[in-house]
C-alpha cells in the first residue's frame, strides 16, 4: 500500500509499484554518508525484523536512473501488531529533505574550503618566515662582498648572479602570498579614483629601455571609442595594484615578442548606464601566439604554457597574480590569441564616478 507521494520519491508509476516488494532492485537507499545499505537494513525490513518503532533517520533514495540526483528522506516508521505480537503491517513514513539536505551539504562544503584556504595561508606565512630569514642573509651579505674593490671580475659576475637569484626568489615568496592573501579575502584593496592616462605613461616610459633593447615598437594608440578624451578617463583601482598589473602585461608583451615587433596599448571605454567593468585597456602584441590549450591554462599558477622553452626568465606567477589583482579591485583580465598572430591582453577597469574636473586639492595652510 503506497500513496502519490511515495511514487514521487521512489520516481515509479502506480503500476510499476504495485505488487513491488520492499527490497526490490529497482531502488536502493544509501546512508547519510552515501553508502549503500543493504536490503535487510531497509527501513521496512527493519521495522519487520526488529518488531520495534525506528527512530527518524535519513536516508537517500536512488531509483532506477542511478545516474539521478538522490532523493534524501528523513524516515520513522513503526509495526502493528495483533494481539498476540505478531506483526500485521510496517507502517514507514517518508518525508522528502533533499533541499534541506543539499543546503546542509553546501555549508559543509563551504566550511571545509573556508578552512582549507586558512590553513593553506597560515602554512604560507610560516613558510614565508622561514624562507626569508636565510635569504636576506644570503642577500645581505653577497651585497657586503659586492662593496669589496679589490673583487675580482669574474668574482663580481658570480655573486651578481648569486644575488639576482636571491632577489628573484624573494619576489617569488612576495607574489605566491600575495595571490594567497587575495584569494582567501584576507588583503584590502583600497581603490579609489585613478586618472589612468598618468598611469598608463608612467607605465609606458618604465617599459621603453626594455622594448628598446628588444626591438620592440611601443605604440600608445590613445583612446579609440568613447566620446570622452584619455586625459578625462578616471577608474576605481588601488593605484599601486593597477600599476603592478599595467606593468606586468606590458613586459609580458615586450619580452615574449619577435625582434622587430610592436606593442600596441589602447583604451575602450564603454557607454554609460554598464554595471560590469566598462574601461577596457588592450595590449596587443605581435608574439607568437597561443593555442586554444595553452589559453585554458595561461592563468594557473606555475604553469608558462611552453615559455619555458623560449629562453625568456619567468616562473609562471605574473598572470595568476595580475588576475588576482584585477579581481580585487572588481576588474578582470582577458585574452585573444592565435598562434603566428600575436595576442591581445585586455584589463577591464571600472570606470570612476565623476567627482569633478580633477583631483581633489588640500586647502592651503592656514585657510
Amino acid at each position: 500500500m503506497f500513496n502519490d507521494r511515495a511514487c514521487a520519491l521512489l520516481r515509479m508509476t502506480p503500476e510499476q509499484m504495485k505488487g513491488t516488494a520492499a527490497d526490490s532492485p529497482v531502488w536502493h537507499f544509501v546512508d547519510a554518508r552515501g553508502e549503500r545499505v543493504q536490503p535487510w537494513d531497509y527501513p521496512v525490513a527493519r521495522v519487520l525484523r526488529t518488531r520495534l518503532p525506528l527512530s527518524p533517520q535519513t536516508f537517500g533514495i536512488v531509483g532506477a536512473d542511478a545516474g539521478a540526483a538522490h532523493t534524501w528522506v528523513l524516515v520513522t516508521g513503526y509495526p502493528q501488531l495483533d494481539g498476540a505480537g505478531r506483526v500485521l503491517h510496517a507502517v514507514v513514513a517518508f518525508v522528502d529533505i533533499s533541499a534541506q539536505h543539499d543546503a546542509e551539504q553546501l555549508r559543509l562544503a563551504k566550511e571545509s574550503a573556508e578552512a582549507a584556504s586558512q590553513a593553506k595561508s597560515d602554512f604560507l606565512a610560516r613558510l614565508s618566515h622561514e624562507l626569508r630569514t636565510p635569504l636576506n642573509a644570503i642577500n645581505g651579505f653577497t651585497q657586503l662582498m659586492l662593496l669589496d674593490p679589490q673583487l675580482q671580475a669574474d668574482r663580481r659576475a658570480q655573486l651578481g648572479h648569486v644575488l639576482s637569484a636571491g632577489e628573484h626568489l624573494l619576489s617569488l615568496i612576495d607574489q605566491v602570498l600575495d595571490i594567497s592573501s587575495i584569494e582567501s579575502g584576507q588583503q584590502m584593496v583600497a581603490t579609489q579614483a585613478v586618472p589612468l592616462a598618468p598611469l598608463l605613461e608612467t607605465c609606458v616610459a618604465i617599459c621603453l629601455p626594455l622594448a628598446q633593447a628588444r626591438a620592440v615598437e611601443l605604440i600608445v594608440g590613445g583612446l579609440v571609442s568613447g566620446a570622452s578624451e584619455l586625459a578625462s578617463v578616471r577608474v576605481e583601482a588601488d593605484p599601486t595594484r593597477l600599476r603592478q598589473v599595467l606593468m606586468n602585461l606590458l613586459t609580458n608583451a615586450v619580452k615574449y615578442n619577435r625582434p622587430n615587433g610592436s606593442v600596441r596599448l589602447t583604451v575602450r571605454q564603454d557607454a554609460s548606464g554598464n554595471d560590469g567593468p566598462d574601461v577596457h585597456v588592450d595590449i596587443t602584441d605581435s608574439g607568437i601566439g597561443l593555442g586554444p590549450a595553452q589559453l585554458e591554462r595561461l592563468f594557473e599558477p606555475f604553469n608558462r604554457v611552453g615559455a619555458e622553452r623560449t629562453g625568456v626568465e619567468g616562473h609562471g606567477l605574473g598572470l595568476a597574480h595580475s588576475r588576482a589583482l584585477a579581481r580585487s579591485m572588481g576588474g578582470e583580465i582577458t585574452v585573444i590569441s592565435q598562434p603566428g598572430q600575436g595576442s591581445c591582453f585586455t584589463l577591464h577597469l571600472r570606470r570612476a564616478a565623476d567627482f569633478g574636473h580633477g583631483p581633489e586639492l588640500l586647502p592651503p595652510a592656514g585657510a
